[in-house]
């Protein structure tokens, strides 16, 4: 079976102010597929929330149907690799994927600023981390053993899941809350 793997990382602060947009010379753009198209020569299917969500910035969507498709998307993966920086959507997402007992792996780069949180999601035994000194290396190091080691050590194996956030049970076996409106 293929792994699914969520790509999940920094938007908004990313994107260039006024518009709201990445754009094809944006070099986080640039990482974000570089590092996908590493992680499909290993055989994943790779969900980019960035584009197949968002579509760059360019989709015009409500943000309660944005975040509704990317805590789906992460629900219905294997892995998330994560980004977290400061971003509030990625630790939304690593914080559903840690509830739901999927394996991450988060990517800490040196040169990339980190909320509290993050720094303390990052040191605990919640997820593996990867440190990095530039998110520049991200590729290359999706393409690495050393990589492959924090797969393993993640535990990340290919699984069934509904990928639906209605009904679908919690890590404690409860019934998580529906973000969608019944």
């Amino acid at each position: 079976m293929t792994i699914r793997v969520y790509l999940a990382g920094p938007f908004t602060a990313v994107a260039a102010s006024a518009s709201g947009i990445i754009d094809v010379h944006s070099p986080w753009r640039h990482v974000l597929e570089d590092t996908e198209r590493a992680l499909v020569d290993r055989g994943w299917q790779v969900f980019l929330p960035h584009r197949d969500v968002s579509d760059w910035g360019l989709r015009e969507a409500p943000p309660e149907q944005i975040a509704t498709e990317c805590l789906e998307a992460v629900l219905r993966s294997d892995c998330v690799v994560a980004v977290l920086g400061e971003s509030f959507g990625t630790h939304v997402e690593v914080g559903t994927a840690i509830g739901r007992n999927i394996p991450i792996i988060v990517i800490d780069a040196t040169e990339e600023a980190s909320s509290f949180f993050g720094k303390a999601v990052t040191a605990s035994r919640l997820v593996t981390a990867i440190r990095l000194d530039n998110l520049c290396e991200l590729p290359a190091a999706v393409a690495s053993e050393r990589f492959d080691q924090a797969v393993h050590r993640a535990g990340v194996l290919p699984r069934r899941s509904s990928g639906s956030l209605r009904g679908r049970p919690a890590a404690g076996g409860d019934m998580a809350p529906s973000l969608t409106s019944s």
